[in-house]
C-alpha cells in the first residue's frame, strides 16, 4: 500500500534488512510521513559524549533542493514535534519523471501540489545531486515505485 502525501499519510517500509536505520529529529515545520528531509540549525547541536544528547538537538527539515537530504520522514510531524527519520530500507516514493528499474535516484522537492518524488540519476558527470538510493521497480512519471535508499 503506497502513501499518498498530500493526505498526511505515513512512510511504508517494505524492507530494511531487519536492521532498521533511523534517527529522531525535532520538526522544524509540519512534516508529513513520506516527505524527505534534511537536518539544518545551529552547529554544536550535539556535545562531545552520547550521555548529553538529546534527539530534540537534531532539527530536520523538508528538503530545499537535491544536494541536501538525510532521510525520509516515518511519520507526520507538527511544527517542533519529534520525528522518525529512516536512512536506510525500501519504500514506496512518487516519480517525477521516467525511472527504470535499477538505476541510482535523487530527491527532488515541489512536484505536483507540492509535493516530494525522485528523479533518475542523469548519466552526465558533471551532475552535482546527491544520489539517495536505486530504483527496485520501473515507475512513470507520477506513478509510485520502490525505492532502496541508503542516505
Amino acid at each position: 500500500m503506497a502513501f499518498d502525501q498530500s493526505l498526511g499519510g505515513a512512510a511504508d517500509i517494505l524492507w530494511d534488512g531487519e536492521n532498521p536505520r533511523s534517527f529522531t529529529g525535532r520538526a522544524r515545520t509540519v512534516i508529513s510521513g513520506g516527505q524527505f528531509v534534511v537536518v539544518s540549525g545551529a552547529d554544536s547541536a550535539v556535545g562531545s559524549n552520547a550521555a548529553g544528547f538529546n534527539p530534540g538537538s537534531i532539527v530536520v527539515n523538508l528538503i530545499a533542493d537535491s544536494d541536501h537530504v538525510n532521510g525520509i520522514a516515518l511519520g507526520n510531524a507538527g511544527s517542533n514535534e519529534l520525528v522518525t527519520v529512516a536512512t536506510r530500507g525500501a519504500y514506496i516514493v512518487k516519480s517525477a519523471d521516467s525511472i527504470s528499474g535499477g538505476i541510482g535516484v535523487y530527491a527532488i522537492s515541489g512536484a505536483a501540489a507540492g509535493q516530494q518524488a525522485v528523479c533518475a540519476m542523469p548519466v552526465d558527470i558533471s551532475y552535482s545531486g546527491a544520489q539517495i538510493g536505486r530504483a527496485i521497480t520501473a515507475g512513470g512519471s507520477e506513478h509510485f515505485l520502490i525505492v532502496d535508499f541508503n542516505f
